[in-house]
């Protein structure tokens, strides 16, 4: 069986690195190739001066280092929530400036030769606004299937059925690897231990959330020892994880842009203990998906506190066990 899997990175994964200013934008490109990689998904807020304007200058730039290190504009994560723009002001945005900022983003990701923007939009009215300035631009407007939504959840379906009403192919999904945890995240854990948190009521909680403990039980332990609220927040990061079912990829393959490959530490040995990656890409070759992982490391905030961050060695280790997973489901 032959995988036609792509892999890229979401430069999300260097945010640190180039926060510090240890890394330019060039060189997290160049760290994307340096590992047999050659998809680019671009944090345009974070990464490009002056956004929303992309200047000539920047974009001839943009796609000499696209040719000198062989890679390919993927997508851009889009930020775009509007919410918290006018949080402050106490108001919501109005409707025309939420419709002029995602058509900012429209037409960023079309100018850097993206085929896909990561987003949040969910509302059906300001899709059926953009979906025609989308379809101009040939961009495709994603909607990442972020814990704790499912891929079956109200959120997600809404979004599909929208498609469907509006009959665009320019709309599609974007499943992240964090639906399908297997456990509490061990990174996340030892920082809440680390903030005060009692270790041995989070290892206990993660213990039975695997032994199939309800949450309702889980609380009632935590008031019959009168828990406190760090340790209660500790219980609940262990416990309430998202465990979608990664068979529910077959349903929706059509609709799949691509997939964030999240991840929040890789180990020396290759394996990241959280989320079950073997299921979900076993799924995703069997099926003939030809699109783009693209690894998104987010362990690094949960480890600043007592370590530099080093997103490019964490990312190698994930497309290495990406690819160990692919050698293995091909040699069957």
């Amino acid at each position: 069986m032959k995988s036609k899997l792509k892999f890229g990175v979401s430069l999300y994964s260097y945010q640190d690195e180039f926060f510090r200013r240890a890394m330019t934008l060039e060189e997290c490109i160049q760290a994307v190739a340096d590992m047999g990689a050659d998809g680019i998904e671009i944090i345009p807020e974070e990464m490009i001066r002056n956004f929303p304007y992309l200047s000539d200058e920047f974009l001839d730039q943009w796609f000499v280092w696209m040719d000198k290190y062989g890679t390919k504009p993927v997508a851009i994560d889009a930020f775009n929530d509007e919410r918290t723009i006018y949080k402050h002001m106490g108001k919501e945005m109005p409707f025309d400036e939420i419709v002029a900022l995602h058509k900012s983003y429209i037409d960023v990701c079309h100018k850097l030769g993206c085929k896909y923007i990561r987003g949040m939009v969910t509302d059906e009215k300001v899709i059926r606004e953009l979906v025609p300035y989308a379809e101009e631009n040939n961009v495709y407007l994603g909607l990442e299937v972020h814990a704790p939504f499912g891929i079956m959840s109200e959120r997600t379906q809404n979004f599909l059925n929208v498609k469907e009403k509006i009959g665009t192919k320019n709309m599609g999904i974007i499943p992240d690897f964090g639906i399908w945890e297997k456990r509490g995240v061990p990174v996340i854990l030892e920082q809440c231990i680390r903030d005060g948190a009692p270790r041995a009521s989070v290892e206990f909680a993660d213990e039975k959330c695997r032994d199939g403990w309800s949450w309702e039980k889980m609380q009632e332990w935590l008031d019959q020892k009168n828990a406190s609220g760090i340790e209660r927040d500790a219980v609940r990061r262990a416990f309430c994880i998202t465990q979608d079912d990664p068979q529910l990829l077959r349903q929706v393959m059509p609709h799949i842009l691509g997939l964030h490959g999240k991840f929040w530490e890789m180990t020396e040995e290759l394996q990241e203990a959280s989320a079950d990656y073997a299921t979900a890409m076993r799924i995703l070759v069997e099926e003939g998906f030809d699109g783009y992982i693209n690894s998104e490391f987010e362990g690094g905030r949960h480890t600043q506190d007592i370590e530099e961050v080093r997103g490019v060695e964490q990312v190698r280790r994930h497309h290495a066990m990406m690819r160990n997973i692919v050698d293995a489901i091909e040699a069957e």
